[in-house]
């Protein structure tokens, strides 16, 4: 082979490597930790607080998209008008062991929160283009004790 086209060859294979769309993460959750695939972010953030129990996971992305995985009491704070927003789902929210709740924010962005027993995992801000990449992060969850 000629060697313009090893490098081309190499190129590709390097890009291809390079441009992984999604990561795999593990987040310890109290006595539990999920496994899950998320779209690839930019930055994250583990939040605890001292007056509460509980650790939050934030995935930030360049858009101002965020994936978050909450243990904290009430869940996290990225999706509360959200769902204040929808009437009933605030009082369900902590009245059942597991909802799915879901919506377009006031600026035409997707969220999306579950909850599972004391989990809570959702995404908020992603836009119309991207939100089956997040949904299909969801389907991926997996909880282990």
């Amino acid at each position: 082979m000629s060697k313009s086209l090893w490098v081309i060859v190499l190129f590709f294979l390097f890009a291809c490597t390079t441009s992984r769309t999604t990561v795999r993460i593990k987040c310890n959750l109290n006595a539990s930790s999920v496994k899950i695939t998320i779209p690839k972010y930019h930055n994250h953030q583990i939040l605890k607080a001292d007056a509460e129990s509980g650790v939050e996971y934030i995935y930030w992305y360049r858009d101002s998209a965020a994936f978050y995985i909450s243990t904290f009491k009430g869940g996290s704070s990225l999706n509360y008008n959200n769902i204040r927003n929808l009437e009933g789902a605030y009082s369900e929210r902590f009245l059942r062991d597991s909802i799915n709740l879901n919506g377009i924010d006031s600026k035409g962005k997707y969220w999306k929160e579950y909850k599972y027993n004391n989990i809570y995992i959702g995404y908020c801000n992603v836009k119309a283009k991207d939100h089956l990449l997040f949904d299909n992060s969801l389907e991926s969850l997996v909880f282990k004790k």
